[in-house]
């Protein structure tokens, strides 16, 4: 694992199915991933998006807990009220995200 990336999914399967549940490795697997990860770090062609089914639970459970304490933290991390609605609409175009009617509400 370099340091300017989030561990290998490779790596993480094989911590969480081999280490005690309490050992630091899995601690450490967890927070360079939530301080490292970026989307465009996984691809087919490293073969990272097929590993992402055989994540263990217990492994995105402590991210999802952990992202929480972060963003606990984060005084600049977006309020629930800064979301726009219409990004979850799934407008097909512009014209009809002005439309749309729960902007206007």
């Amino acid at each position: 694992m370099s340091r300017n990336s989030a561990p290998p999914y490779e790596d993480v399967i094989y911590g969480f199915a081999k280490l005690r549940t309490d050992h630091p490795i899995l601690d450490l697997l967890v927070e360079t991933h939530c301080r490292q990860f970026h989307e465009e770090l996984d691809s087919e062609e490293n073969g990272e998006i097929e590993l992402r089914p055989q994540l263990p639970i217990e492994f995105l459970i402590r991210v999802m807990l952990r992202y929480s304490n972060l963003r606990r933290k984060m005084a600049s991390w977006p309020k629930i009220g800064d979301l726009n609605r219409c990004d979850y609409h799934g407008h097909t175009s512009e014209k009809e995200r002005a439309h749309c009617q729960t902007n206007k509400a």
